[in-house]
């Protein structure tokens, strides 16, 4: 306060660096949930590429709102970003561009395409909470729409949470690129043509159906009499489906790759009494191509404490050649055993047995052990 900042806060640091960075972590952030029939990465000479959907030129969705707002110094839509990606492989590709309103055109150039990338979105900001967790904007029926003419429909969602994907099993492939920032359409190229290979993982889980999710009334959401009663406890994401035994579409964790993984040999290090427990685990490339996988360690509390089913405690994010292995070490602090005790008024360990649960996300856990505190 003594030496006040001076300049104009309204100006962008920009250099090549930032615009790199960006990049760097819009690409990172793409998660892909699904890819049948291995139509990922695209090969960069198809003959021709179907873009369709608002998202991808005339309204993309970059950032989020409130908070989470931005001043983009610049924004590369996915049109641009696809068409530069080609442009400067001098690829012979064709890329036909139609706007979500224009359903006649887009079943036009979706006819006979090699792909159809479906661009769709939403947002929501503090005060503009989603109402639903469709897609709205009869973007379902757009995608509906393109699969009823071509087989090869990839469908990428900008979005700040879940959507309800009423289309899931009728489309080849399902890109979750988030809010990606001023270089989203040249992460996306990257990801749709290979150039990264997709390394990210679900923040959340994504149900099948809007009644099956932890908050579904609205005694608990938006509240009755401006009260909100938070009836689900504990049992928050992943933690209520596990509890309620209930399978999502997509699970907290999830994730894809352009190559495949194995993790073996789980071995345990140590036990808790006022110490860390540590643990290491192999993982292998079994693909043909470089990669990253998460190794995902969750906990099972002993049934005394009241905790959920099993919640995550550690990750560690590997990077491998094809065909190379590695062994991945995670601690886990005491404190990670921890429960609030609400008699005593404070954290305490809960005595009993624990089981490990490693794998590479909250539904996917081939590998465990237990031990005793």
């Amino acid at each position: 306060m003594d030496n006040p900042q001076t300049g104009n806060l309204n100006i962008n640091a920009l250099s090549p660096a930032h615009d790199r960075l960006a990049r760097t972590l819009a690409t990172a952030g793409n998660i892909l949930l699904q890819n049948h029939g291995d139509i990922l990465p695209l090969a960069n000479n198809l003959r021709n590429i179907a873009v369709v959907g608002d998202d991808a030129s005339l309204h993309p969705t970059a950032i989020g709102y409130g908070s989470g707002q931005v001043v983009l110094p610049y924004l590369v839509n996915p049109l641009q970003g696809i068409t530069n990606y080609l442009s400067n492989l001098k690829s012979a590709t064709r890329v036909q561009y139609a706007a979500s309103a224009n359903i006649t055109g887009a079943k036009a150039i979706a006819h006979g395409a090699d792909a159809v990338l479906v661009f769709v979105a939403v947002d929501s900001s503090e005060g503009i909470d989603r109402t639903t967790l469709s897609l709205g904007d009869e973007q379902d029926d757009l995608i509906t729409a393109m699969v009823a003419v071509n087989p090869n429909v990839i469908v990428v969602i900008h979005s700040p949470g879940p959507v309800l994907m009423p289309w899931q099993s009728a489309v080849k492939g399902i890109i979750m690129a988030m809010l990606p920032g001023q270089e989203d359409g040249n992460a996306i190229a990257q990801v749709l043509f290979g150039e990264h290979n997709p390394t990210a993982k679900l923040p959340f889980s994504v149900p099948k159906k809007a009644s099956e999710i932890a908050v579904n009334t609205i005694r608990q959401y938006p509240g009755i009499n401006n009260e909100a009663e938070y009836s689900e406890g504990l049992l928050i994401g992943y933690r209520w489906y596990d509890a309620k035994k209930i399978a999502p579409l997509f699970e907290f964790g999830y994730g894809l790759s352009y190559t495949t993984f194995r993790m073996s040999e789980l071995n345990v290090m140590g036990a808790i009494a006022n110490h860390d427990l540590r643990l290491k685990v192999e993982v292998t490339n079994t693909g043909k191509r470089a990669g990253a996988e998460v190794v995902q360690l969750y906990l099972g509390f002993p049934a005394a404490a009241g905790e959920p089913p099993k919640q995550l405690k550690g990750f560690e994010k590997v990077y491998l050649e094809a065909g190379e292995s590695r062994e991945v070490h995670i601690r886990i602090p005491e404190e990670r055993l921890h429960i609030w005790d609400p008699q005593a008024h404070h954290w305490r360990v809960q005595s009993g047995q624990y089981t490990i649960y490693v794998g590479d996300s909250s539904r996917n856990l081939p590998l465990t052990s237990s031990f005793h505190v």
